[in-house]
């Protein structure tokens, strides 16, 4: 019996990560978060508070951002505008076992929670109109 709990366990899990979406979406959240549209679209309403917010993850090259899905364009996978600038790693939790990994930029479904802010520029070369942050 538990052989075969183990073995369709790894059939699902093996199913579920050979079958990659080119496009991700992560909408949907669980209680006390944040919807991300809402957070973008309102964020007078989130400013300086803390706040969890379910997203797409992308980590790379000076790069540490949250977006609500992503698209493909020439090969390239990219974050939907508008993303938000994520201040430090130890704020993502990933959901993924498996990120989807792309000329060295990873894609991750995540959990990101901390302090909110907006109203001034944030991020690399300041290329953020939202940032969380500790």
């Amino acid at each position: 019996m538990k052989i075969q709990i183990i073995v369709m366990a790894l059939v699902v899990f093996l199913t579920s990560c050979a079958s990659g979406p080119k496009e991700i979406n992560y909408g949907d959240t669980g209680d006390g978060y944040v919807l991300f549209n809402d957070l973008v679209s309102n964020p007078d309403d989130y400013n300086l508070k803390k706040i969890c917010v379910k997203g797409i993850y992308l980590s790379g090259f000076e790069s540490s951002t949250l977006g609500e899905s992503t698209y493909e364009r020439d090969g390239y996978l990219y974050l939907q505008e508008p993303t938000i600038w994520i201040g430090s790693r130890d704020l993502v939790t990933e959901k993924c076992t498996e990120p989807e990994v792309r000329n060295s930029y990873s894609f991750c479904q995540a959990d990101v929670c901390g302090v909110f802010e907006y109203g001034e520029r944030y991020g690399h070369l300041g290329g953020y109109a939202y940032q969380i942050r500790h």
